[in-house]
């Protein structure tokens, strides 16, 4: 097996994310790709359409944010806006979603590795979209040229929140290097977002935080007997937060694990 910091010359980097910025926690790995030559497929699984933000303008900003990182308008699909998959309900569509992330890919052809939201209990969208990732990835054999990158979620058994720091229970993390100047211009993207400033208020400075911090961006290998256990046996971000029931999105995946 090739390493993942030593990827095909040809193939495609796949980035299989649930909402538009959700590329933020990405950021550093897309930039490194387009900076090698490769081509990149960014698809976002859920239109966006939460806080009356439509998904037309949400799209314009993560396309502004990525052109920043060398990802040109056609490596990007807004799946989720095509298909009318809702922003925070990703888990209620998952089969649908998961069949058109494989026809968009089979069509675009020649992935080669794949990159998506890891499973941690933060948003339930991140990890329906881990879950449509994985399966995806099983299909096409994959699953060891897949990563999950951690962005957020609750901190345990204490107040407050985690932000990319990476679930023991995901396995092993690799720090992916990030000299001075990548962390500054992932942190820089976040000015790209003015509809989520109420979000990027209250994550911006425990991103910068952990950026300072972090010896790198912490990435993960995927498993598919995780599709079938909780995140965490810890309280789910979402649950506090959203209200969405754990074991409705839990079973949601489960059930997509079955497809595989």
């Amino acid at each position: 097996m090739r390493s993942m910091d030593n990827p095909g010359a040809n193939g495609v980097s796949l980035f299989v994310l649930a909402h538009q910025d959700d590329e933020l926690c990405a950021a550093p790995i897309v930039a490194s790709r387009k900076a090698k030559g490769r081509p990149v497929c960014v698809v976002y699984l859920t239109d966006g359409e939460a806080g009356g933000v439509s998904a037309q303008r949400r799209n314009r900003e993560s396309g502004n944010a990525l052109a920043m990182l060398g990802a040109a308008p056609s490596e990007l699909v807004f799946l989720g806006s095509v298909r009318g998959f809702p922003d925070g309900k990703l888990h209620t569509v998952l089969p649908d979603a998961l069949g058109s992330l494989e026809e968009t890919v089979r069509a675009a052809g020649g992935v080669d590795e794949i990159f998506t939201l890891a499973y941690e209990g933060g948003h339930q969208d991140h990890d329906a979209c881990h879950a449509a990732a994985v399966v995806l990835a099983s299909r096409l054999g994959l699953l060891a040229r897949t990563r999950q990158i951690p962005f957020y979620r609750k901190a345990g058994s204490v107040p407050g929140i985690a932000v990319l720091a990476p679930l023991a229970e995901n396995g092993a993390a690799t720090p992916w290097p990030l000299s001075a100047g990548e962390r500054i211009r992932m942190l820089s993207l976040m000015r790209m977002y003015p509809s989520q400033w109420r979000v990027l208020l209250g994550l911006g400075p425990l991103l910068a935080a952990a950026c300072a911090v972090r010896p790198g961006l912490p990435v993960q290998p995927v498993a598919m007997k995780r599709l079938r256990e909780r995140p965490t046996a810890a309280p789910m971000f979402y649950e506090r937060r959203q209200k969405v029931d754990a074991a409705e999105v839990t079973g949601a995946i489960a059930r997509l694990a079955e497809l595989a």
